[in-house]
Parts: C-alpha cells; sequence; structure tokens
C-alpha cells in the first residue's frame, strides 16, 4: 500500500490537471465569444458545441473520479488508519435487504430506502470491521394501517468474528426511534424486554433479548456502558454469535472538498469519526467474549 505522503502528491498532481483543464475550458468560451464578434457564427458555435462535447463526456468524470479518489484517500488513512488490508467499497456497497438483515433498526425495504455511500472493510486483529455512512427510512404504523416514514442517517459500523459465542442482544437508545415503530420491529424480530444490572445503561437504552426474562450478560453490559459513556451519539447495538453492529446517528467520517483545496498528507489522516475508537475498542472487547 502506498505511503498517505505518495497519495496526496499523487492525487495533488491529479487535482491540479483538473484545475488546469478547467481553466482551458473557460478560455475556449472566450475564444468563441471572440470568433462570434468577427460574425463568424458557424465556427463560434462549433467551438462552443465541442467544448460542451469535451466537458460532458471528459472533465466532468476526470473531477468525479478525482473527487472520489480524495474521499477514498481520508477513509483509508482517517478513519481506517488503525486497520490493515483496507479496501474501499464506495458507494452503494451496503443494500437494504442487508441492513435489514442485522435487525437492529427497522427499514422500509425497498430498492430506494437506503442510500450508503464510502464504504469500506478491514482488518483490525481477528475481527474483520466494516463501515458505511448511511440515509434510511423506516415505518411508523399509522391509523387505518397506514404506515408513514421517518428518515435517520448516520454511520453503521460492523464486526464479523471468527469463533462464535452464545447469545442475541439488541440495545436501543430511549426516544431515538419512534415508539410504536420500536415496539412492531423488536414484536416482528422476537425480541423481549431482558433485565440489566448496569443501572445507568438501562436508564439510557432499552435492553432487548431473544428470550423471554432473560438477563443481557454483565460481561457485555460492561463493555456496552463504557462505549455508550464515550460516545453518545451510538443509537443502537446488536450483539450476536458471530458479528456485532453499531449505528451511530447523524455521525459522519468523510468531507468532501471542492477541488481548489488540494490537501496535503496530514490533512488526510484526520480521523473525522470521534466515536470510531470508543466503538473499535467495545468490538476488540466483544470479540475476546467466549
Amino acid at each position: 500500500m502506498k505511503t498517505v505522503t505518495e497519495t496526496a502528491n499523487e492525487l495533488k498532481k491529479r487535482g491540479k490537471r483538473v484545475q488546469i483543464l478547467y481553466i482551458v475550458f473557460v478560455e475556449v468560451f472566450v475564444i468563441a465569444l471572440i470568433v462570434a464578434l468577427f460574425r463568424k457564427f458557424i465556427p463560434a458555435v462549433a467551438i462552443v458545441i465541442a467544448n460542451l462535447i469535451f466537458y460532458y463526456a471528459y472533465l466532468l468524470k476526470e473531477r468525479k473520479a478525482c473527487s472520489d479518489a480524495i474521499v477514498d484517500a481520508t477513509v483509508t488513512y482517517g478513519v481506517c488508519g488503525p486497520l490493515s488490508d483496507v479496501r474501499c467499497l464506495g458507494s452503494g456497497s451496503l443494500s437494504a435487504e442487508e441492513f435489514d438483515s442485522f435487525k437492529m433498526l427497522p427499514i422500509h425495504v425497498t430498492n430506494k430506502s437506503l442510500l450508503s455511500e464510502n464504504g469500506f472493510e478491514g482488518k483490525r486483529g481477528s475481527l474483520l470491521l466494516k463501515g458505511w455512512e448511511a440515509s434510511l427510512h423506516y415505518p411508523v404504523p399509522g391509523a387505518k394501517g397506514k404506515d408513514m416514514y421517518r428518515f435517520i442517517s448516520g454511520t453503521l459500523l460492523t464486526a464479523q468474528r471468527k469463533n462464535s459465542a452464545a447469545g442475541d442482544w439488541l440495545i436501543l437508545k430511549k426516544d431515538y426511534l419512534n415508539y410504536l415503530a420500536e415496539e412492531e420491529f423488536v414484536s416482528q424480530n422476537k425480541y423481549f424486554p431482558a433485565s440489566c444490572s448496569i443501572g445507568d445503561l438501562s436508564e439510557n437504552y432499552s435492553v432487548y433479548g431473544k428470550e423471554e426474562g432473560a438477563a443481557f450478560p454483565d460481561e457485555l453490559a460492561r463493555i456496552a456502558r463504557k462505549a455508550v459513556k464515550q460516545a453518545e451519539k451510538i443509537a443502537a447495538v446488536r450483539f450476536s454469535a458471530d458479528s456485532s453492529q453499531v449505528w451511530i446517528g447523524g455521525s459522519f467520517y468523510t468531507l468532501r472538498t471542492r477541488l481548489r483545496f488540494l490537501p496535503d498528507a496530514e490533512w488526510y489522516t484526520n480521523n473525522l469519526l470521534a466515536e470510531r475508537d470508543a466503538v473499535w475498542t467495545m468490538f476488540r472487547e466483544w470479540g475476546a467474549v467466549k
């Protein structure tokens, strides 16, 4: 993998090339105007048409590709800085069906119900970690059997472990979801309220298990409590046999910039997701639970 300095230098060169092409693009319009002033209208129109073809067929695509490459570098060296074998998954790499399979939050499953961007995956120790910035809408039971919909956005982080552990648990931040939607979601997915001995966790979060009257294990409760204390935007956590998911409401890890600003190496190493370390520590400690 290239160093952050090498990547930053390459992207600066690529960005400056796009900047120069934009200057040429504008200058060609000036030339067309000058030609038109000499009453050479047909050549002037031909120059304008050729310039627009160049813009839409090449320059616009190259600008987007350069902007996407800058975002990928931000992901690779920023939020994914502590990971190995990092791979950017891009936009649209998480489907509504896959999100629904996590059974962590309700979602209206259609082709357009979830927008995922800037996905990534990487390894940390024995864990496979993934993440996406996502926006989705979920159904809220309404009058006369007609659903209404609410919109939420944030960051989804997931972890996959090699060995399995017992239990299937869901932790939801109180009042994050519409209460009717939460009741229907936990009922449909056969979750039941679970007791929790950690008072300051159960005070702000509802804990659910797959068995009636189940008690949330103290070890997992301590792990979750530490994470939510350090990262208050955590809205949902799920622990299953071999995977865990966390939804961080209203928090993101990328920032698009205009090509007038070409970042240096230090800029790419900034981690914009304040909750990252708390969540990844929780994943690591969960991965060690037998």
